[in-house]
């Protein structure tokens, strides 16, 4: 799951900026799924269970099988489930967010 934490992270640090941050897309090829899950190959299976687990964080996830991609969109931060390191960040964002713009 290393692959989606980059696109959480950065529609945190978008807190820095706005209390109303509108939304996080990005992709995911399937070459990058089949390394990071120590694969030389994968089934539709496995993209099920991939697409699965990253819905289990809140996000949105649509795979398209003919391009051998996963589009991410991260919308809501209140559905969002962070890591410890990842909800500190969010604080501290929402803290700088409202020292300097509120």
């Amino acid at each position: 799951m290393n692959l989606i934490e980059p696109y959480i992270e950065s529609f945190i640090s978008q807190l820095r900026y706005s209390s109303s941050t509108k939304e996080c897309k990005g992709i995911i090829t399937f070459d990058e799924i089949k390394e990071d899950l120590k694969r030389e190959r994968i089934t539709n299976q496995m993209i099920e269970e991939y697409k699965s687990q990253i819905e289990r964080r809140g996000i949105e996830v649509d795979v398209d099988n003919d391009g051998r991609v996963v589009y991410i969109t991260i919308r809501d931060q209140a559905k969002l489930i962070l890591t410890p390191a990842q909800m500190r960040q969010k604080n501290e964002a929402i803290e700088h967010f409202r020292n300097n713009y509120e």
